[in-house]
């Protein structure tokens, strides 16, 4: 009885971050590799579930076991960041939406200055800008102190405007 109770509770608290682990999983592993990520979060996550403490926010405890598999696993060799993250970033806003739409950043811009991101940052920048976490919970999942979250997310976005001014001032959008 008790492991039939382990694994409801199991399955209440993990399964439905399944969205959130592939996503997290294809903008830092790439969405070639995103399955085998979560698949190997989700076993982990099963054979430490002993170790979480009941009242915890299972949403760090998770994003903390996804990150040690991608590191891992070598991430830095094979890394993409999925298209998916568009939507999220909102590339459309990052010049402005009065600009024509030929002349709006395009999504490989925005893909490619996320994935210009030092990894340190890019962590940062994928769990609180795109997937809304909170500091807490991402400092939480980055096993770092709130203030490196905040220090970090505040370098993220300094190169993004710098990766996005360049491509901005080259195509002629803003004066150089």
């Amino acid at each position: 009885m008790a492991g039939e109770r382990r694994r409801e509770r199991f399955e209440r608290l993990v399964m439905p971050e399944a969205p959130l682990m592939y996503r997290v999983a294809a903008r830092l592993a790439g969405r070639e590799r995103a399955d085998d990520v979560v698949q190997e979060t989700v076993l982990r996550a099963w054979r430490y579930f002993d170790t979480f403490e009941q009242g915890r926010r299972i949403r760090p405890w998770l994003m903390t076991i996804l990150r040690n598999v991608v590191y891992e696993a070598g991430r830095r060799a094979s890394r993409r960041i999925a298209a998916s993250s568009l939507d999220a970033v909102g590339a459309d806003r990052v010049v402005g939406d009065a600009a024509p739409p030929r002349e709006r950043l395009t999504d490989e811009e925005v893909l490619a200055a996320l994935d210009a991101l030092p990894e340190e940052f890019r962590s940062v920048v994928v769990l609180v800008l795109v997937e809304g976490f909170k500091y807490r919970e991402a400092a939480e999942a980055l096993g770092i102190p709130i203030g490196t979250v905040m220090s970090r997310l505040h370098r993220g976005r300094k190169l993004l405007r710098y990766h996005l001014g360049e491509y901005a001032r080259r195509e002629g959008l803003v004066a150089g």
